[in-house]
């Protein structure tokens, strides 16, 4: 079965479950892979309105045995280069350094420190020119679950300046049903409710500034078929009104073949069809997006396995 990707598709609908993630290593099923793979490579191609305005771009990531990603390069197209970056695990698998290769001086980019039952407890970044930028405090409630993280943005100048907040909230299931990021000059609040197989069924984001009444709101419904695979998303205004919406259909060996965008009204106004798949481990090898009227852009990746 070939499962839907956070990273591939969307930024938020494949959360079946919502937990704190900071210190969880990027897997393969992240990148909508399955089986022992070692190396992926995608090159796309975007079209443009003229052939001349057509360009390729292409991401590569290798992994370790595990499964565990080990470095990850992206170029952007047009000559322009993209990020790339290595990621150094412990013994438990968790990351505890990434380093940005992306340009000639390679500089270490983030660390995480754990305590000895495993548990991340500060995470730091840093400049191109090694010197801190962020640092990250973690709190956890007696179930050892995280319920604030703490972010300083000035940790050499004003090491007890807390610049914001981010805290967390449970459910008997320990699944995170409300994150609140409480800045200075506003405050993000994100709220989940789960169906009775513990995947998302319902996600609602908010923003309020401090110099305004009001809040800018969203939300968006899921629905999975009896098998859990994610099949439809509904967005929705702050009063209900259907914004846009997406549909996921499987084949009959249970392969995503198609991401549908539809309108308001449910009318399909994009998608994207997976069209190959190796016979290794039945991940997708081509696919092509469209818009209402054409092509406007094509996949192909490139596998290797252990």
């Amino acid at each position: 079965m070939s499962k839907l990707s956070l990273f591939t598709l969307s930024s938020t609908f494949l959360l079946n479950s919502i937990s704190f993630s900071q210190d969880v290593p990027i897997t393969l099923k992240d990148y909508n892979l399955l089986g022992s793979v070692k190396s992926h490579i995608t090159t796309t191609t975007v079209y443009g309105v003229k052939p001349e305005d057509n360009f390729t771009k292409k991401s590569s990531q290798s992994f370790n045995e595990p499964g565990f990603l080990i470095e990850s390069t992206y170029e952007m197209g047009h000559g322009v280069k993209g990020a790339s970056f290595k990621f150094v695990y412990n013994e438990k698998n968790q990351i505890i350094e990434i380093t940005d290769i992306t340009y000639d001086k390679p500089f270490v980019s983030l660390t995480n420190l754990y305590d000895a039952s495993g548990y991340i407890t500060e995470q730091t970044k840093y400049n191109s020119d090694g010197k801190l930028d962020k640092h990250f405090t973690f709190i956890y409630n007696d179930k050892m679950e995280v319920v604030l993280k703490e972010l300083r943005t000035d940790p050499v100048k004003n090491p007890e300046k807390i610049t914001a907040k981010y805290s967390y909230r449970y459910n008997a299931q320990s699944k995170v049903f409300e994150i609140v990021e409480d800045w200075i000059n506003y405050k993000n609040t994100s709220k989940f409710s789960y169906n009775a197989k513990g995947k998302v069924s319902e996600e609602y984001y908010s923003t309020t500034k401090a110099d305004a009444d009001d809040s800018e709101t969203y939300s968006q419904s899921k629905t999975y078929n009896e098998e859990g695979w994610l099949i439809g998303i509904i967005y929705k205004d702050k009063v209900g009104k259907i914004l846009k919406q997406e549909s996921f259909v499987y084949d009959h060996l249970e392969r995503l073949t198609h991401h549908n965008q539809l309108n308001a009204s449910g009318k399909v106004v994009g998608y994207t069809h997976y069209s190959e798949f190796d016979e290794i481990a039945d991940n997708w090898t081509k696919s092509a997006t469209y818009d209402s009227k054409k092509m406007t852009s094509s996949e192909v990746r490139e596998l290797t396995y252990y």
